[in-house]
């Protein structure tokens, strides 16, 4: 049996991703591959990081904080935009990026889910208050009501990326 053509631009994404942050670390271009496989849904034995390369390589601060991983997500997708702006940038790097950008969309309909969870949480907890004296149950459910509409956005726009990119992957540069 072969190996799925989707797997096949899955690890194909993941090896240029991963080359382009750490061309000098192969154990972190593994583990950024095992990581893409796995997130693809088939299932392999990830190798844990030691310390040490969890400290070097982590983009992630030890204490997160969740507005400050998304100033983090907003400004490198400001340096993708500036990126994209090239003329002449080659058909597989468009199909890696394409596919990179398609993990980042199919991602966010979760941190939108738990950001709503969070807000319903601190509502039932009674730890919200509105400075402009509106309800604040009124504004919880708005809240994740607009965000339950922009994450069936998010998944339709990942729908339509994932449709795009299937013919990406069989085109070359030329």
């Amino acid at each position: 049996m072969g190996i799925p053509p989707a797997a096949v631009q899955t690890i194909r994404s993941a090896v240029l991703d991963a080359h382009e942050l750490h061309p000098d670390a192969p154990d972190v271009i593994a583990r950024h591959i095992i990581r893409a496989i796995t997130d693809a849904g088939w299932q392999i034995t990830p190798i844990p990081p030691t310390d040490d390369e969890t400290q070097e390589t982590s983009p992630m601060p030890r204490k997160t904080d969740p507005a400050a991983v998304a100033r983090t997500a907003r400004n490198a997708v400001e340096k993708l935009n500036h990126a994209t702006l090239a003329a002449g940038i080659p058909a597989p790097v468009v199909s890696s990026a394409t596919q990179a950008v398609l993990g980042l969309v199919q991602h966010l309909p979760q941190t939108l889910d738990q950001l709503g969870g969070a807000i319903q949480a601190r509502h039932r907890e009674g730890r919200i208050h509105m400075d402009d004296g509106t309800d604040p149950a009124a504004a919880a459910l708005e809240i994740t009501a607009a965000l339950g509409d922009a994450v069936r956005a998010l998944e339709q726009a990942a729908t339509a990326i994932q449709r795009a990119s299937g013919p990406m992957f069989h085109m070359a540069a030329k």
